[in-house]
C-alpha cells in the first residue's frame, strides 16, 4: 500500500493530463471568475462542482497539476476510509484498498483533472454519514450527510439518485422481517455503493 501510494504522489509531479472534459472544466472556473468565454462553454451540462475546486486552488495561485492531483489523491484517501467503514469486518482493509489503487480507472481519473474521484468522495461520504445517523440519530451526522448530498450533486449530476436510494433504505428499515434482514446484512449497502462505483 505503502508502495502504490508513493506511485500516486509521484505522479503530482507529472505534466497536467488534458482532455475534452478537462478543457470544458477549466472554462467553467474561467467563467466563474469572470473571464468572458464561449456560450457554448457556460451552457454547457456539466455542474459547477470540480470548476468550484478548480477556482478555489486558482485563488492561492494553486491551480497546477501538482496541487490538482493532490487533492485527487486526498478525495481518493478520504473515499477508501468511507468505504473502509461501510464494509467494516467483511474485508481486510489493505485487499481492498490494494485492488482499489490497482484499479486502472480509478490512477486515471485520480492523476486527470475531472470530477470523479470528488464525486467518489462525497457519494460514499453520504453513505458513510447515513448509514451512521440511522445507528446514533446524532444531528451532526445529518448534517454530514446532507452536505456531502449536496456537494455530490454539485459534482455529478447522477449524486440525485442519493437521497432516492437512502429513502429506499429508510421505508424497507421500517417493514417488518424482510427488513430486518436486510438491515442486518450488507447486502443493501453493497448494492448502494456498487451502483454509484459503476455510475461515476
Amino acid at each position: 500500500i505503502i508502495t502504490l501510494s508513493g506511485v500516486y504522489i509521484a505522479n503530482c509531479f507529472t505534466p497536467l493530463r488534458l482532455g475534452n472534459d478537462v478543457l470544458r472544466y477549466f472554462q467553467i472556473k474561467e467563467a466563474l471568475e469572470g473571464v468572458s468565454v464561449s456560450e457554448n462553454i457556460t451552457g454547457n451540462s456539466l455542474p459547477n462542482g470540480y470548476p468550484l475546486l478548480l477556482l478555489m486552488l486558482s485563488w492561492f495561485n494553486m491551480c497546477t497539476s501538482f496541487f490538482i492531483v493532490l487533492a485527487n489523491c486526498f478525495y481518493l484517501a478520504g473515499s477508501l476510509y468511507f468505504i473502509c467503514h461501510l464494509f467494516q469486518g467483511q474485508f481486510r482493509y489493505w485487499h481492498l484498498i490494494s485492488l482499489t489503487l490497482l484499479n486502472w480507472i480509478i490512477i486515471k481519473t485520480t492523476i486527470t483533472p475531472l470530477s470523479d474521484i470528488q464525486y467518489l468522495f462525497f457519494s460514499t461520504g453520504t453513505l458513510f454519514f447515513f448509514i451512521e445517523y440511522s445507528k446514533k440519530r446524532k444531528a451532526l451526522l445529518l448534517i454530514g450527510m446532507l452536505v456531502f448530498c449536496f456537494l455530490a450533486i454539485l459534482t455529478r449530476t447522477i449524486g440525485v439518485l442519493l437521497p432516492a436510494s437512502m429513502g429506499l433504505s429508510f421505508i424497507l428499515s421500517k417493514k417488518g422481517a424482510i427488513s430486518e434482514r436486510l438491515r442486518s446484512s450488507s447486502i443493501w449497502i453493497i448494492f448502494t455503493i456498487a451502483v454509484f462505483l459503476l455510475m461515476i
